[in-house]
């Protein structure tokens, strides 16, 4: 099994458990298995609601790169926090690493990018930015606009890419990057498991 593989199995697993919380606090849109149906215009709803969680946690990597510079370790869980959500989001649309998805160890074969600093984090939100215009539904439309299924996925494959230049970018290789998923993995199972207690 691949890196990736392996990443998106545990992220739906851990997705899976905690269905009994989301039901619990009211969530019951994401309560519901993957993938979404992605021209329903509540779950796209909810999708957009899930991707600025990827964005919150990029901008806490940023804000780790910026003020605890020495803490390479921190920055990297923040970058597996924004992974976690980056995941559950190709599993919420019906991604999976054998539907042509670039493997974690395309990481290594990016060229070394001569970018200020920032730069990477803009365009892993212009990626997501590009993906959400995929989705055509609003609620305040009321006509029913079907979803660019294909270039969902395709927006989705480019939003990977740029994440993964942005861990070349800070020097997070495919191996450590898988280390710090699979730690926060488990730190969110326990988790999951102490709020069902």
């Amino acid at each position: 099994m691949s890196k990736l593989s392996e990443i998106f199995a545990k992220q739906a697993e851990l997705v899976d458990g905690l269905r009994p919380i989301y039901l619990k606090n009211g969530f019951n849109l994401h309560a519901k298995p993957f993938p979404w149906p992605l021209d329903d215009r509540h779950y796209q709803e909810e999708f957009r609601l899930l991707a600025w969680r990827f964005t919150e946690e990029l901008q806490e990597a940023r804000a780790e790169m910026i003020i605890l510079r020495e803490s390479k370790e921190t920055l990297r869980e923040e970058i597996a926090d924004a992974f976690h959500f980056l995941v559950e989001l190709g599993l919420a649309i019906g991604m999976a690493p054998d539907s042509g998805l670039p493997p974690l160890e395309t990481i290594e074969s990016l060229p070394t990018a001569h970018w200020k600093p920032h730069l990477p984090f803009w365009f892993c939100v212009s990626s997501m930015a590009a993906l959400m215009v995929s989705f055509r539904q609003r609620p305040w439309r009321t006509d029913n606009r079907l979803t660019w299924t294909a270039r969902v996925h395709q927006a989705f494959n480019y939003l990977l890419i740029d994440f993964y230049r942005l861990c070349k970018g800070l020097g997070i290789s495919s191996d450590e990057l898988f280390s710090a998923y699979m730690a926060k993995n488990a730190v969110n199972h326990q988790r999951k498991e102490d709020a069902l207690r």
